[in-house]
Parts: C-alpha cells; sequence; structure tokens
C-alpha cells in the first residue's frame, strides 16, 4: 500500500521505497532522523569548508601584500598562468 505522495508522480510506501509512476523502483527515503543527521553532518562540513577558504583568502591578501611592500622577496619566481 503507497501511503505518501510526492510531487512529480512518485510515491513511497510505509518502508522507505518509492515507486515512479511505472511503478518501478526509482529511490529510496531514509528515515527522518537519519536525514536531519545527515544535514547537521553537512552544515558541519560546509562551516568548516568556508572557514578554510576565508583563512585561504586572508593568507593571499597577506602575501600578495608582503611582496608588494617588499618583505618578501619573489624575484627569480616564475608566473603562474
Amino acid at each position: 500500500m503507497l501511503a505518501k505522495d510526492f510531487s512529480g508522480g512518485a510515491v513511497c510506501d510505509g518502508h522507505g521505497v518509492c515507486c515512479c509512476e511505472d511503478e518501478d523502483p526509482c529511490f529510496g527515503v531514509g528515515p527522518a532522523d537519519e536525514d536531519t543527521q545527515i544535514l547537521s553532518y553537512l552544515d558541519r562540513e560546509l562551516g568548516e569548508l568556508e572557514a578554510a577558504i576565508a583563512l585561504s583568502r586572508e593568507r593571499r591578501a597577506a602575501l600578495i601584500s608582503a611582496a608588494v611592500m617588499g618583505k618578501i622577496d619573489v624575484r627569480g619566481h616564475g608566473v603562474v598562468a
């Protein structure tokens, strides 16, 4: 017995198996608490990634500033395209 209707013509039974209009299983649906755990994990990982990107940008700006002000010698280093 198909209980929950989803947009796009897919319906799911009570066991997490969803079927498209042709009744072939097309995807599974995990428990809601597992979805919440996955979203929390992805949010944490995304936060760490955003922090790493911000730190990388700060270090890049500091390196460029030091090179422009002559605090580091960049002569003899090739240009990276």
